[in-house]
Parts: structure tokens; C-alpha cells; sequence
């Protein structure tokens, strides 16, 4: 039997922290789950994690668009281009939390090139200027989906 953070008691394992190793996380659930189980948890995670996405995704939107008053055209050409780059990064453990997700999404945000796929100048003109005004702002810390941490662009 494995003895690593792990308390067995009738016949279900559960770990007393929180499993950052994932390999052994993803044996213990191989050997205690038949293959069909072990398939649906793989496709319930996967899902999950895809909605955590798409709210990140949409969250972003939301942002950007206060800023730069999108157009429903480019709302929606910015979701799909985004989730469909993004759905890379979905697999059984990660984006783990909603938290991760939206690291993801800030991250793909951040380049202005993905910006440019669907925004004009001016939009991204507007962002940008409102990254450098909100880069010394007080935000909510590093985890809060704002534009207050990230690097400040180089003009």
C-alpha cells in the first residue's frame, strides 16, 4: 500500500493534503476505478476545466470591453479565437481552478498580436494606454484579472 500523505478507510483513498503530485494522484484513481470509471472522471475533469476556461475567456472579454467598447463581432471573434488557442492547455489537471484559467486567458490577452486578430488600432491603443494608467494602481493582488500587474509595454 502507498503511504504518501494517503489515509485508506473502507476502501476509499483520500489524501490529507491537497495531491500536488499528480502522478500518483492519477495512480491511485487508476487502481481504485475501473477503466469505464476512470474514463467518465477523465471526461467530467475535462469538461470542467473547459468551463473554467470559457468563463475566463468570457471574463477577459468583459474587461477589454469595458475599456474599448467592443463590437458583438469582435466579442465573439475574440471567444472563439481565444478558446480555440487556449482548449490546448485543457487536460485532466489543469487549468486547475478558475484562477488558472484566467492566468491562461490574461496571458493570451497580453500579447497584442491576439489583440490585433480582431480589434482596430484605436481599441488597442485604448488598451494599452490603460495598462500603463492602471500599471501602479492597487489592485486586488496577482490573482485578480486585471491589467495592474502585468509589465508595463515598451514604447
Amino acid at each position: 500500500m502507498l503511504r504518501l500523505g494517503i489515509k485508506t478507510f473502507t476502501g476509499i483513498a483520500k489524501f490529507s493534503n491537497r495531491p500536488y503530485d499528480l502522478a500518483i494522484w492519477t495512480g491511485v484513481l487508476k487502481s481504485s476505478l475501473t477503466a469505464d470509471q476512470y474514463q467518465t472522471y477523465e471526461n467530467a475533469c475535462r469538461d470542467r476545466n473547459s468551463h473554467f476556461l470559457a468563463t475566463a475567456v468570457h471574463n477577459a472579454i468583459c474587461e477589454l470591453d469595458t475599456i474599448a467598447t467592443l463590437q458583438q463581432v469582435q466579442r465573439n471573434k475574440l471567444t472563439k479565437i481565444a478558446i480555440s488557442e487556449l482548449e490546448k492547455n485543457i487536460d485532466v489537471h489543469s487549468p486547475k481552478d478558475l484562477m488558472d484559467a484566467s492566468k491562461l486567458a490574461t496571458e493570451f490577452f497580453g500579447v497584442e498580436q491576439n489583440l490585433a486578430l480582431a480589434l482596430t488600432a484605436i481599441q488597442i491603443d485604448l488598451i494599452t494606454m490603460h495598462r500603463k494608467l492602471n500599471y501602479t494602481a492597487v489592485g486586488w493582488g496577482e490573482n485578480h484579472w486585471n491589467f495592474h500587474n502585468r509589465e508595463i509595454p515598451k514604447n
